[in-house]
């Protein structure tokens, strides 16, 4: 991996070069020389974003896919407004330690894909206490999550 292909997938993800040297146990200055190309990019390191962008193809595949079986030309996305919220309702993300705001470039690049299929796409903000209040009785999984946030959609 190149210095530029680093720096423009680490990005694209939506990670800061801070969150990357804090995972990574690198300096600054390390992580600068790696995209500026004046040293080789390590393999763990082009591994450790190559993974985050797996899980966020995954991600999107399931999403675009949701919306491919749904009747409806309309999909709601839910996006989290805290990195807590986001590893409760998606441990995936926990395991990679990525924040909600890495969270929040997935789902604008899942709009997007989602919007050039003719989906009108609306997002609404995970709010735990409302949600946990109307799941009562009810076993919490993705497809519940999306039918509550298709109701705040609504509302």
């Amino acid at each position: 991996m190149t210095g530029a292909e680093l720096k423009t997938l680490r990005e694209n993800l939506g990670l800061t070069s801070e969150w990357l040297v804090k995972r990574t146990g690198v300096t600054q200055c390390a992580l600068a020389c790696w995209e500026a190309d004046k040293a080789a990019v390590p393999d763990y390191v082009a591994e450790l974003l190559l993974s985050i962008d797996a899980l966020f193809d995954a991600t999107r595949r399931a999403l675009l896919q949701t919306f491919e079986q749904s009747a409806s030309d309309e999909i709601v996305l839910m996006r989290y407004k805290t990195d807590q919220e986001l590893w409760h309702f998606q441990p995936e993300f926990l395991e990679a330690r990525l924040s909600a705001t890495s969270y929040g470039a997935l789902l604008f690049r899942t709009a997007k894909a989602l919007e050039y299929r003719g989906a009108k796409v609306k997002m609404v903000y995970m709010q735990p206490e409302d949600y946990l209040l109307w799941l009562v009785g009810k076993t919490d999984c993705p497809d519940m999550r999306n039918e509550w946030a298709g109701t705040q959609a609504r509302a």
